[in-house]
């Protein structure tokens, strides 16, 4: 199994705090983790200049901790934007996913909206987004921040599509315990509609026989999995979000496009407003050659 991943850095106290738990990350087998920094610049090589020192130093502060952490770390600082640059070193190493953080510059500043919207966008690789829980502090106090965990209980959601079954062949073929997962698949009620509402019953048969076999291929690979079984009717964004709130849900794992996918509406899509809304970390995984 690759147990290289392409962790995105945007050297703030957010990412310094999901380095500080990066333990975690080997839950889902990583052993190597390649460092990766991008300016943001273009042409302006005297921005460049000014920025490197305050960079590197910064850097191999991050690769230290995770060095100590017991990772083979190494680091690449690049020139181009975040988008173009975790892709293209995804790409020329093979590895097996790329990884950011859902916050920026501030714990509070989401970069969902900015670069991590413009990497789903535009996903060829598998991708981690990394929620830290923070819980605001009273008037004087510092803010209490702290990472999630990535294995306690996985949410698969599902369409059924192939990128969906890509989806889950990869959470599958994880050499890693996994303790209790939950597939999951949401009767659209705006494609259902009042002219096909009289065959639910026999549509949630049917995807439920297919849940099932989802099930027992699942536990022939990861015997020790909890698994549960949830079909529910209505808008699959709510109804997503409420189960990973109310059950304390450690990753999302969803395929980065679905049914009648079109890459210009992908922004409204329920996997972008899973990414921008859950308290989970979110796994995307895309069609091989999208």
């Amino acid at each position: 199994m690759n147990t290289h991943a392409i962790f995105g850095t945007d050297l703030s106290p957010a990412s310094d705090k999901l380095i500080e738990c990066a333990s975690e990350y080997k839950k889902l087998g990583i052993e190597k983790i390649t460092l990766l920094h991008a300016l943001g610049l273009k042409h302006l090589q005297v921005f460049e200049d000014l920025l490197r020192k305050d960079v590197d130093e910064k850097i191999e502060m991050q690769k230290k901790k995770l060095e100590e952490q017991g990772f083979d770390v190494e680091t690449q600082v690049k020139r181009h934007l975040p988008k173009d640059e975790l892709q293209n070193m995804a790409k020329a190493t093979g590895a097996a996913f790329i990884i950011i953080g859902t916050h920026g510059i501030s714990f509070t500043k989401a970069l969902i909206g900015s670069t991590a919207s413009e990497i789903i966008h535009n996903i060829d690789h598998p991708l981690l987004l990394l929620s830290l829980k923070t819980i605001e502090a009273k008037e004087g106090e510092e803010e209490e921040v702290f990472c999630r965990k990535l294995t306690g209980h996985i949410l698969f959601s599902t369409d059924f599509s192939d990128t969906a079954e890509e989806a889950f062949q990869w959470l599958k073929a994880r050499e890693v315990s996994l303790p209790k997962l939950t597939l999951m698949h949401v009767q659209d009620e705006v494609r259902i509609g009042k002219h096909l509402k009289h065959r639910l019953e026999e549509f949630n048969r049917i995807d439920g026989e297919r849940l099932e076999r989802l099930k027992k291929s699942f536990n022939e690979v990861h015997p020790e999995t909890e698994i549960e079984i949830v079909i529910d009717y209505g808008k699959p964004t709510r109804l997503i979000l409420n189960y990973i709130k109310e059950n304390e849900i450690c990753l999302t794992v969803m395929g980065s496009q679905g049914r009648g996918y079109i890459p210009e509406i992908f922004l409204g899509s329920v996997s972008h407003h899973v990414a921008r809304n859950s308290g989970s970390n979110v796994l995307f995984v895309p069609l091989p050659g999208k």
